[in-house]
């Protein structure tokens, strides 16, 4: 922002050099060997307005951020009865409370300010969280889920570790790409001192420039072999048609010179065939007639079988028969016996 202070964008906030601003400097040199930042904030302007950003939420946005600035500036030194702001201070906390829109009182009467409600909006607004954060030396602060969306072709061991656990994914890669120190680990974001965003992006466009040559490469040797399978294919035809035609003479040639061998060949194999059947079919006659006569034999058998059967059937049913009729008159002798003795008795007692 303060690289690009002149634009018409930032014009408004009469932003000064980026030493004037103490955020800015707690790391040392606030510039970086080989970042441009007036071109990385055109790219950051384009991309907020890619993202459907209009011009007036933009300048919220920047106005915000340019409070921050100013708020690094503030100082705060001991009275003789409460905390007083310098007079040098006024200034900054002045034009910190115009840009970030801080109500010094509900009432909106002049020269009266109430600390406590310029806590709860500055508390509100994030300010005091980011004071804390930034004076901790860690100005930079990602989510999670975004750092992990951005950054995650810094770690490729695991492939889907920033999807399924994005603080886990922060911390190795910041292992990896970082010094010790120069980040620090929270709930919900990972924290970076000033310059470790631009060590990221110079890693993260240093490894997208490596893949981008893999994809290349890759590309192009697909293209190279598929052009010489190509040219492969077509010469195989070519080669392929001459054999065939090559071939189709010599067919040509051996199909005359095995004309007269195939027609000996079906005379004779039709004679040998006609003799073949001639013994075949007499051959087949005679087992018909054996075995004609051994079914009719066989048959004859079962015959005689069966009419045995048949009339053994009929003498051991009749035998039966009349064995059960001899049984069944007896057994009724015997019935109207005892039904004669009981009436007899039945009658004497009746007398």
């Amino acid at each position: 922002m303060c690289a690009a202070r002149n634009h018409p964008v930032l014009k408004d906030l009469h932003l000064g050099p980026c030493e004037a601003y103490g955020y800015l400097t707690q790391g040392g040199d606030s510039r970086i060997p080989g970042v441009d930042d007036r071109a990385d904030f055109e790219e950051l302007l384009k991309a907020l307005q890619m993202l459907g950003f209009d011009g007036k939420q933009i300048s919220e946005v920047f106005r915000l951020l340019a409070g921050l600035l100013l708020l690094g500036n503030v100082h705060f030194e001991n009275g003789e009865s409460s905390s007083a702001v310098s007079s040098e201070s006024a200034q900054e906390i002045s034009r910190l409370c115009s840009e970030i829109c801080i109500k010094p009182n509900d009432s909106k009467i002049e020269f009266e300010f109430e600390p406590k409600r310029a806590i709860q909006q500055l508390r509100a607004c994030g300010v005091l969280e980011t004071v804390r954060i930034s004076a901790a030396g860690f100005p930079s602060r990602y989510p999670y889920e975004e750092f992990a969306r951005r950054y995650r072709v810094l770690y490729t061991k695991e492939a889907a570790i920033w999807r399924d656990s994005p603080k886990r994914f922060a911390e190795l890669a910041c292992q990896q790409c970082l010094e010790e120190g120069k980040y620090a680990v929270g709930k919900t974001k990972i924290f970076l001192r000033t310059g470790q965003v631009a060590v990221l992006e110079r890693v993260r466009l240093d490894t997208l420039a490596v893949a981008a040559t893999m994809i290349q490469k890759t590309w192009k040797g697909f293209v190279a072999r598929r052009k010489y399978e190509t040219m492969r294919r077509s010469l195989l035809i070519v080669q392929a048609s001459l054999k065939a035609f090559l071939a189709f003479r010599r067919i040509k040639y051996l199909q005359m010179h095995r004309a007269v061998i195939t027609m000996q060949s079906a005379t004779r194999g039709f004679l040998e065939r006609r003799n073949y059947e001639r013994i075949r079919n007499a051959t087949i006659g005679i087992q018909a007639a054996f075995k004609a006569q051994r079914v009719r034999r066989y048959v004859e058998k079962l015959r005689y079988e069966k009419s045995a059967i048949t009339i053994q059937s009929a003498w051991r049913g009749y035998a039966a028969r009349r064995e059960q009729i001899a049984k069944r008159r007896k057994v009724v002798m015997v019935q109207c016996a005892v039904r004669k003795w009981l009436a007899k008795r039945r009658l004497r007692e009746l007398k």
